[in-house]
């Protein structure tokens, strides 16, 4: 029988939300007969249906939701999301800044990883940056004081900040007058330590 009266029977046979169930250790495999030639469509250019796929822990769930426009990945049970190239944005569009407000002093942690954190707390922070490790290596964070409280970045972990003319800081502060408000910094880890990539305004560094 061939592939395509097989796939009529299928849309025969199945009713409204009946599953097609493999059994354990079976794969569905869509192979074209020539490399590189047809594709696989979910509906059409006038009619579209949500497509999911699922996690094995139940929870993690990848959307493609028609009716919205999206993509999204929800409670992913993963340390990270690996993309292999380049996220570019289509025309009039824009990939945005993770914005994390922190007025309160605490470790940092994944709230805070890849975003703009902003401390609008008219108090001083003292950040707290955990012991570098290989899980962290790539981890960064962007900080702007949006008041003028000064703010301390210190190691969990001593000597583990690489700072302008010091390997082993054990903390960098922003905290000359007049130079506060608006100042900024961004800190990535690489496993073992965590770098002080640029900042803006005076950093005092302790070692």
């Amino acid at each position: 029988m061939g592939a395509r009266n097989i796939i009529r029977l299928l849309q025969e046979g199945l009713v409204a939300s009946e599953e097609f169930d493999l059994a354990s250790g079976e794969s569905l495999n869509f192979v074209p007969e020539v490399d590189d030639q047809g594709s696989v469509a979910f509906g059409n250019t006038t009619k579209a249906m949500d497509v999911k796929i699922y996690g094995t822990d139940g929870t993690s769930i990848a959307t493609f939701d028609a009716g919205a426009n999206t993509v999204a990945i929800t409670t992913l049970n993963a340390t990270t999301l690996n993309l292999t190239g380049s996220v570019v944005p289509v025309t009039n569009a824009s990939v945005d800044q993770k914005i994390v407000t922190q007025n309160t002093n605490t470790t940092f942690n994944s709230t805070h990883w890849g975003a703009l954190v902003l401390n609008k707390a008219a108090s001083d922070r003292n950040y707290t940056l955990p012991a570098p490790a290989a899980a962290l290596s790539g981890k960064w964070f962007e900080f702007a004081s949006d008041v003028g409280q000064n703010t301390t970045f210190t190691a969990a972990t001593a000597n583990t900040i690489l700072a302008l003319n010091t390997l082993a800081a054990n903390s960098v502060a922003l905290s000359t007058a007049n130079e506060i408000i608006g100042a900024g910094l961004k800190m990535v880890c690489d496993g073992s330590k965590w770098i002080v990539q640029w900042n803006r305004g005076t950093l005092t560094i302790t070692d």
